[in-house]
């Protein structure tokens, strides 16, 4: 929208003469350039017409336009009508194309009164200023669920963030990338504490290598049903201690264990060896010793197929042992993402057989679970629900009035 495209400028016109179809707008992302081309005030001319005019906006996205020599104090400005004249706006994302999205600007001027969810992907670490919580706005926002990626902040920073909302519902941390920072998982489970009435779904990607492996205590979260943590923020290699089984809070009906790499690479094929089948079958035995609320183990592996053939086991033989030994006899589930190779084919590479076709990555994410689903799968995907990924564009509208959290498709997690 920003430098204005040919049909966005043909869609103003046609807003300009036929006011009445303003009020139907309910989803608008605006993409704003952040090279050279999009540096003049009067490309933000029509979007701030859209501002004004869209009045009915209940998801809003704004990707771009946050770099320092370009658009930065347009942008500013153009977020700040945004929020004078949407009041209906749910659903915020903000996001950055190249550089300068900064945590204090969004804290000082996201002030949607009604919004629920609130997703910032790409903050940068703020050479300039401090980030500083105005005393007025401690636990004002309005917002319940938070998710936050590709994040450089610091501790600082991250603990004021937290306490910006009144209460928090959903919370998503995303995997850290170029974070020099160390934070680790006892760190937010102290920032989180102020909501621990209140939260019932935490998703923690994995964090500094230099902090500490203790995992996150949910003992401490009374009415936590979903917590999702990294194999990486655990200590290598992999052993169970009594203390890893406080990832059962008395509440947690899913446990989500997340093997992904955010990098230049998958994780490899070994990642999910003897010591992750010995972890993930302690956490079910001591599940069932406290007679907890767990029902669902998740778990989120998609390493690249390539030279299969070579290895001497497959992985989600493991899985599948530990979900028919102990999971399954006592109630309880193991599920996964499907495999980027089948057993079948695993075996067929090892004959010396025609190489499998490479899965694409796609294939690997989870989807939401079709509108046929059966009554009985529907209940069972109920129990296993988990934060929404951030900036999804050009989906049914329907599926943005949906709740903020989104069950995995059991047909894609099998076991």
């Amino acid at each position: 929208m920003v430098a204005p495209t040919t049909p966005v400028i043909k869609l103003h016109r046609v807003l300009q003469r036929t006011p009445s179809l303003r009020q139907h707008c309910r989803c608008l992302s605006i993409h704003i350039s952040d090279i050279l081309a999009a540096r003049s005030p009067h490309h933000f001319d029509i979007v701030n017409d859209f501002a004004r005019w869209l009045t009915r906006v209940r998801c809003l996205s704004v990707h771009g336009g946050f770099e320092e020599k370009f658009n930065n104090p347009h942008t500013w400005a153009l977020i700040r009508n945004l929020v004078v004249n949407m009041r209906e706006v749910e659903h915020a994302t903000i996001s950055r194309e190249w550089f300068g999205l900064y945590l204090g600007p969004i804290m000082r001027n996201i002030e949607f009164p009604k919004l629920r969810e609130l997703n910032i992907h790409g903050i940068s670490h703020s050479k300039k200023e401090i980030t500083i919580l105005d005393p007025k706005k401690h636990r004002t926002a309005s917002f319940t669920a938070l998710s936050i990626s590709d994040y450089e902040e610091s501790p600082g920073s991250t603990a004021l963030l937290i306490q910006w909302p009144t209460t928090l519902v959903h919370f998503e941390f995303g995997s850290f990338y170029n974070n020099p920072h160390i934070m680790d998982l006892p760190m937010f489970q102290s920032w989180l504490f102020i909501h621990r009435e209140t939260l019932k779904n935490i998703n923690i990607g994995y964090l500094s290598r230099a902090g500490s492996k203790r995992l996150f205590d949910a003992t401490f979260f009374p009415n936590l049903e979903s917590l999702q943590l990294s194999r990486w923020q655990m200590e290598r290699p992999l052993q169970f201690t009594a203390e890893d089984a406080n990832v059962l809070g008395p509440k947690v009906k899913l446990f989500g264990w997340d093997f992904s790499i955010y990098d230049q690479h998958n994780e490899g094929w070994d990642d999910f060896g003897e010591n992750e089948e010995s972890w993930i079958s302690e956490l079910g035995k001591a599940a069932v010793a406290r007679q907890s609320s767990l029902k669902t183990i998740a778990i989120y592996f998609g390493p690249d197929h390539w030279g299969a053939g070579k290895k001497e086991s497959y992985p989600w033989d493991r899985m599948d042992s530990v979900r028919d030994g102990i999971m399954r006899p006592n109630g309880m589930d193991l599920v996964y993402n499907r495999p980027c190779i089948s057993r079948e084919e695993w075996l067929a590479e090892r004959r010396g057989g025609t190489k499998a076709e490479s899965i694409s990555l796609s294939d690997l994410n989870m989807q939401e679970a079709p509108e046929s689903a059966s009554a009985d799968e529907s209940e069972s995907e109920s129990d296993t629900l988990v934060m929404a990924e951030p900036g999804f564009y050009g989906r049914d509208i329907r599926w943005y009035f949906a709740p903020v959290q989104r069950p995995w498709n059991i047909s894609e997690l099998r076991g």
